[in-house]
């Protein structure tokens, strides 16, 4: 099989693509992905990065309230570009494509607890884009009176996803 591919926007340039190897997601493979990101988010390389980083996001959005408005617009919009899908990878479109890839690879990993946790994943994303609303909101007036609640928010996001990569890697074990 092989696709076709013509857009204007680069300069009319044609490219070709070959998927007649194409062998599909294996049981293997999606057991050690998803795996890899269980521990990258449970125990990341780093202090802060994974479910670590979005506690410590939560605190820090609390030291916000000494900005002045207009910087506390500014951390608003460039926080609201980085969480929404509009610019950024996102929390809420990253859960959501996790928990559909999920809820399709428990099928492959005869797994339907999998299914479960990526329906969760899926409703997580919501909370995250949420998060990016109250964000915009912040862009726009600057109103400190956001933060704390934002902060409880987040910092519920991130221990449902502790409890959601948790359950997840002793999924993946009990199979």
């Amino acid at each position: 099989m092989r696709a076709f591919l013509f857009w204007e926007a680069y300069n009319n340039k044609y490219a070709e693509f070959d998927f007649s190897n194409y062998q599909g997601a294996s049981k293997t493979a999606l057991l050690i992905s998803i795996e890899n990101v269980c521990e990258k988010m449970l125990n990341p390389p780093a202090k802060l990065k994974g479910v670590n980083d979005i506690m410590k996001f939560s605190k820090e959005i609390k030291k916000w309230s000494k900005f002045d408005v207009e910087k506390l617009k500014r951390a608003g919009i460039t926080n609201y570009f980085m969480i929404n899908a509009d610019g950024g990878t996102g929390g809420g479109i990253f859960r959501k494509m996790y928990g559909v890839l999920l809820t399709e690879a428990a099928g492959i990993l005869e797994n339907s607890s999998i299914v479960n946790i990526g329906k969760q994943f899926i409703d997580l994303s919501k909370q995250w884009d949420s998060v990016a609303d109250v964000m915009w909101t912040l862009s726009e007036t600057g109103q400190s009176e956001l933060l704390n609640n934002m902060s409880e928010v987040i910092k519920s996001i991130s221990e449902h996803e502790t409890t959601l990569f948790t359950n997840l890697q002793n999924a993946l074990r009990t199979k």
